[in-house]
């Protein structure tokens, strides 16, 4: 008598020592593919950039001067734009933190002394 089998389990071939798999071919992550072209692709803009950058220029700094590749001016320029806006950034953050913290607390005082509303209060407030 035949032996039954269930189609989705894999079935040793005879010569090799990995099965196969029956049924629908595993689904291709398309999303993979894509995103290493982009980087790809990134890279690529990133090396001509530097290639047609590469001239020098002078660089004026408040006590001295020097003359710098210009890839690395702009490259410096885009360091600091990311250090200043980080920095903005998180002194934003730490300012609505501290009123959310505030708010926190008034309320919990007023729910501790059991505070009523009047008819003045509203519940925004």
């Amino acid at each position: 008598m035949a032996e039954q089998r269930d189609p989705e389990t894999p079935k040793k071939s005879s010569g090799s020592s990995s099965p196969t798999r029956y049924g629908r071919p595993e689904p291709v992550d398309y999303r993979k593919y894509i995103r290493w072209t982009i980087y790809g692709v990134a890279a690529g803009y990133t090396l001509l950039f530097l290639i047609f950058n590469s001239e020098s220029t002078d660089v004026s700094f408040v006590f001295f001067s020097t003359k710098l590749p210009l890839f690395m001016v702009l490259g410096g320029t885009l360091v600091m734009g990311a250090f200043l806006g980080a920095g903005a950034l998180y002194y934003v953050m730490r300012q609505k933190d501290k009123e959310a913290q505030q708010a926190r607390d008034e309320a919990d005082k007023k729910a501790k002394h059991g505070h009523k509303k009047s008819r003045g209060d509203s519940e925004w407030s």
